[in-house]
C-alpha cells in the first residue's frame, strides 16, 4: 500500500497569455497532478471527445478576460462539459461528463463583479471559483476539495456555486 498521494488528472483550458498558462501547468504539476492543457475551444472539445470514457478529476478553467470572445468560448466550453456537444471535425456526438468532472474557474479579480454576472446570466455554475493573482496553495485547496475524501469513501459534492468571497 503506498502512501503517496493519488496523482490527480487535470484539463486545463485557456486562451489567455501563454506564459501565464506554461506557470500555472508547471505550478499544478509540482503540486501532484497532471495537467493536459488544450488552448482553444476546437481542441479542448476534440481532446475531451476523444477521451470521453475517462473524465479528467477536474477541470480548470481560465477566463483570460481580454477579449469577450475568449470569455464566451471558456463558457461554451463549460457547457459543453456538463451538456456534451457535436464535433463536426470527428463527425461523433461528445456525451458530456455532466457533474461528474468538477469545474473550477479563475477569474480575474479586477473583473470579478462583470464575470460573476455574465456567469449567472449564462447559467454556468462551476464547482468552484478562485480569482487571479492566485496564490498556488489556495488554488490547490480548492482541486483537492473536488475530489471524494479518500478515508471515507463516500462521494463528496462541494457546496453549490457562491459569488461570496467566504470561500
Amino acid at each position: 500500500m503506498s502512501l503517496l498521494p493519488q496523482r490527480r488528472h487535470i484539463l486545463l483550458y485557456s486562451e489567455g497569455d501563454a506564459g501565464f498558462v506554461q506557470a500555472l501547468k508547471s505550478q499544478l504539476e509540482a503540486q501532484i497532478f497532471s495537467v493536459h492543457c488544450c488552448r482553444s475551444l476546437d481542441e479542448a472539445s476534440i481532446w475531451s471527445t476523444r477521451h470521453q470514457s475517462l473524465a479528467p478529476d477536474a477541470i480548470v478553467i481560465d477566463i483570460p478576460g481580454e477579449r469577450s470572445s475568449q470569455s464566451m468560448n471558456a463558457f461554451k466550453f463549460y457547457d459543453f462539459v456538463r451538456r456534451g456537444g457535436w464535433i463536426a471535425a470527428l463527425q461523433q456526438r461528445f456525451a458530456g461528463w455532466g457533474e461528474n468532472a468538477p469545474v473550477l474557474m479563475l477569474i480575474d479579480a479586477q473583473k470579478r463583479l462583470e464575470m460573476e454576472e455574465r456567469m449567472f446570466a449564462l447559467g454556468v455554475q462551476p464547482d468552484r471559483i478562485d480569482y487571479k493573482p492566485y496564490h498556488i496553495n489556495i488554488l490547490t485547496n480548492k482541486l483537492n476539495s473536488l475530489f471524494p475524501p479518500v478515508a471515507q469513501g463516500r462521494p463528496h459534492r462541494p457546496p453549490p456555486f457562491c459569488t461570496s468571497a467566504a470561500w
